[in-house]
């Protein structure tokens, strides 16, 4: 099989771009099943280009007439077999329609888009610009897949299944992480992108003071950065909870892990997501979950009994951390919820069981 993943920008997964994350993850996992993989860069960037061991990267040229492709593109094309499956991922890029409809003259048959959580009914209706561009170029570009892959069900909406009626649910993987539990207080934390309207964190900060107020021990500490920071400790001042919140910054590598190993609950109010990988990482550190249905997540959650579902609700979140705190308190308890934890990534959202799945579900035709 010749696999040819095709991605704007610059490819690095060292970035902090997370669609290059995925895509190197399952790469790997896809090279390591002798699959013959590329991964096509389109940018008129510089920089060294990003070489890994596992699987092949080239860059050609990105048009600067946008909704054209570059002959170094149609050369790179010409080069491939026709039975080349070709996987764009991410949208709103105007090139992409006359890159697909190009390798469709070329004779291949089977091409899949992943957008990456970008068509959601949030993302779409707070964006004029969007639903625009979306009726004249994106709602072609889906037509023209012959498959389309959803990270999550909450992804699934009108724009997409007007266009197309192949549709294929697979979530993002993690790597596996350290299943050794050790000793830890009562945190709650959450990582991730400081921003309210997508991530909910007006009803974490204002259900935690709910929880602390009426008796809660547990401590909240927070890893990230993002444009509501300043809001969000402006929240915590209206609260009175200072003290009992500790913010941690932007963590990497051996300290974004240390700060999840020692959290004993992560908290996720996603108000509208794909699936986020903080929550598998978490996870994976045998941390319980307490997530929103939008994560994504929740019936991973409910099958491993790994955590809790929490409504959009201030009340259904602070009532939530009382559970989980009692539940903490119970050891025996505690420590099951953890190894279940852990198992939901180890026997099922793990990169090697999600690039299998890519295997039987999007590329075989």
């Amino acid at each position: 099989m010749n696999l040819i993943h095709i991605v704007r920008g610059n490819f690095n997964p060292n970035s902090l771009n997370g669609v290059y994350k995925v895509i190197d993850s399952v790469s790997k996992i896809l090279a390591s099943n002798k699959i013959n993989v590329s991964v096509l860069s389109v940018s008129n960037d510089k920089e060294d280009i990003y070489r890994p061991q596992e699987y092949k990267h080239i860059r050609v040229s990105e048009s600067k007439y946008l909704f054209f492709i570059t002959q170094d593109f149609k050369e790179f094309i010409n080069k491939q077999s026709t039975d080349t499956i070709y996987h764009f991922h991410s949208v709103f890029i105007p090139w992409f329609l006359p890159a697909m409809k190009y390798i469709k003259s070329k004779g291949c048959k089977h091409i899949v888009l992943t957008p990456h959580g970008q068509y959601v009914n949030e993302a779409m209706e707070k964006s004029l610009k969007k639903r625009i561009f979306f009726s004249f170029f994106d709602s072609k570009v889906i037509q023209n897949a012959d498959v389309i892959h959803l990270i999550g069900k909450t992804e699934l909406n009108n724009y997409i299944k007007n266009n197309n009626k192949n549709i294929k649910f697979i979530p993002n993987g993690c790597n596996i992480g350290n299943s050794k539990l050790q000793e830890r207080d009562l945190i709650f934390s959450y990582l991730g992108r400081l921003e309210i309207k997508q991530k909910g964190l007006d009803l974490l900060v204002k259900a935690f003071g709910k929880y602390k107020k009426n008796g809660g021990i547990g401590v909240l500490y927070i890893a990230g950065n993002g444009p509501d920071k300043k809001v969000i400790e402006d929240l915590i001042k209206d609260e009175n909870i200072e003290k009992y919140i500790v913010f941690k910054g932007v963590v990497y590598d051996d300290k974004k892990w240390d700060f999840l190993k020692e959290s004993a609950f992560f908290l996720h109010p996603s108000l509208w997501d794909v699936v986020p990988t903080a929550c598998m990482e978490a996870a994976s550190c045998s941390v319980p979950l307490i997530i929103t249905e939008e994560t994504n997540l929740g019936e991973y959650v409910l099958k491993y009994q790994s955590g809790f579902i929490i409504n959009k609700d201030v009340k259904d979140i602070s009532d939530k951390l009382f559970l989980a705190e009692k539940i903490f308190k119970r050891s025996d308890d505690y420590k099951r919820m953890c190894h279940n934890s852990y198992n939901m990534i180890h026997n099922e959202l793990n990169w090697n069981n999600i690039g299998n799945r890519f295997i039987n579900e999007l590329y075989s035709f």
